[in-house]
């Protein structure tokens, strides 16, 4: 009776571990179908990653539930996710990049200021962009003209601005390294 116990907790521990190793493996190198990151300024990337999508950013997965576009003259800027209390910034173009962080409360005039601080933390200005936002189903809120900038403190974190007719919203980030990143899967969408 021992001995097949012993048989039975040998055998789960090689098929645990196999399904661990494989899934630890599968995050240090995305599958050709996963890449994040389109080469060309096409905006590929925005039908690639989607409201519904689940993101693996480490060892944490983060389910895209809404979130809105910027476009600049009819060319795709970037996408702007929630998940939960986590915001993910996408940029799109030849240097496309994913930010991670959480949003944050400022009080900003009409344009947006050349310099900002936040914390203790002074960032400045690196790019302006007058852009249209277009939401997401889940986020109807944001639509129409408004002004979206890129701030830095010159150690790492990205403060991204958009400012409407309405108000203000600020995402405190940083960009999450290539190798961090994995697409998990798609789990709303065709």
């Amino acid at each position: 009776m021992s001995l097949e116990l012993l048989a039975a907790g040998v055998a789960g521990g090689i098929v645990g571990g196999y399904f661990a190793l494989r899934r630890w493996w599968a995050r240090r190198a995305p599958a050709p179908g996963a890449k994040l990151f389109a080469s060309n300024t096409s905006g590929a990337l925005a039908t690639e990653l989607r409201v519904g999508d689940v993101v693996g950013i480490g060892d944490r997965e983060y389910w895209l539930t809404n979130g809105y576009s910027l476009r600049e003259a009819g060319n795709a800027l970037g996408e702007v996710f929630s998940a939960g209390e986590v915001r993910l910034v996408l940029t799109l173009g030849p240097q496309g990049a994913l930010y991670f962080g959480h949003e944050v409360s400022l009080v900003l005039p009409s344009e947006l200021p050349t310099r900002l601080d936040h914390l203790g933390r002074s960032f400045s200005l690196k790019a302006r962009f007058p852009v249209e936002v277009a939401s997401h189903p889940n986020d109807p809120r944001l639509a129409g003209a408004a002004q979206w900038g890129r701030y830095e403190d010159g150690d790492e974190q990205t403060l991204w601005v958009l400012r409407t007719a309405g108000g203000a919203r600020a995402i405190l980030s940083r960009r999450v390294p290539e190798r961090d990143i994995f697409r998990w899967g798609n789990a709303g969408n065709p």
